[in-house]
């Protein structure tokens, strides 16, 4: 982990497992943390991104503030505050 961001690596999980281990991470995550970078890779991770985008929007979840791209197409961030 970077300070600040916990990184998941997701890839070869079911959607419902990335879920899971999303809504863990969120609910443990302390006022510290501003970023989750999810790692659902590139090949096959479409369902995953896209689950990502429509189940984690700021309005759903009360620690999050924005989702955006990663710096590749296998990365998603939920931001949870700014820097």
């Amino acid at each position: 982990m970077t300070q600040g961001i916990i990184e998941l690596y997701l890839q070869g999980m079911k959607p419902e497992e990335v879920k899971q281990t999303i809504d863990q991470e969120l609910e443990k995550a302390s006022s510290s943390i501003f970023r989750l970078r999810l790692v659902h890779g590139i090949d096959n991770s479409t369902d995953i991104r896209d689950m990502i985008y429509d189940d984690y929007q700021p309005e759903s979840h009360p620690k999050i503030i924005r989702v955006e791209d990663g710096w590749n197409e296998g990365i998603t961030e939920l931001v949870l505050k700014d820097y």
